[in-house]
């Protein structure tokens, strides 16, 4: 893919640029290799300004690409609570700028999946807001409890778009996609495109003919 673009800018570019340009491009591709490489992350890519924490708590599968200013943190401690995250991400994911994944449970992300820029994925809150013992709002939140609900399931082959935000418990299937903005706090069911902050499905696969179909309106 990097040596496709790069043939592409210098078909498409002025030469002092298009040198410029890929000179710049291998050196942020090394760097970015290397970075993975300490994180013991097998043929992948970390992109400049990111952070990567509790690493014991994270697993990999080959070929991850995370683009620059992402973060990613599985949370053993905070302040007098202990945890035992886990974050597993497959083989062949692709996030773009600026991805956010926190975990204190459990957050499992199948093979092949894409996410836009912006995505932000948790399975825990600062503070309780349901239930028994709910966090009072006289408290500050950085003083409030880290709390779970459940995990976060998301399958293989899953394209998620920008500025989502999936908030555990929750599942998403296999072949789902996720439209821009959206916010995910329910599941999504296998092989469906869902839009909106009421996550409304609008199409779902049809596997025998190899169509994404409009769901069509009651009436």
């Amino acid at each position: 893919m990097v040596f496709k673009r790069l043939c592409r800018v210098f078909s498409d570019e002025r030469p002092i640029y298009s040198i410029i340009f890929c000179l710049s491009k291998i050196y942020q591709v090394m760097k970015g290799k290397l970075r993975a490489f300490i994180l013991g992350w097998p043929n992948s890519f970390v992109g400049y300004g990111a952070q990567i924490s509790g690493t014991q708590y994270i697993k990999t599968g080959s070929n991850i690409y995370i683009n620059q200013f992402s973060r990613i943190q599985a949370i053993s401690k905070y302040r007098d609570q202990e945890f035992k995250p886990l974050i597993m991400l497959g083989d062949n994911f692709s996030a773009s700028d600026s991805l956010f994944i926190s975990g204190i449970h459990k957050i499992i992300i199948g093979d092949n999946c894409m996410l836009g820029s912006n995505v932000y994925i948790s399975d825990c809150n600062h503070g309780s807001y349901k239930g028994e013992g709910q966090s009072a709002a006289s408290l500050p939140p950085k003083d409030r409890n880290l709390v779970s609900f459940g995990a976060v399931k998301i399958g293989s082959n899953v394209w998620i778009g920008n500025n989502v935000n999936v908030i555990g418990p929750v599942v998403i299937g296999d072949g789902a996609v996720i439209g821009a903005n959206a916010i995910i706090v329910k599941d999504v069911a296998a092989n469906t495109m869902v839009v909106g902050r009421k996550m409304k499905v609008i199409k779902k696969f049809n596997s025998n003919l190899n169509v994404w179909e409009t769901i069509k309106k009651d009436g």
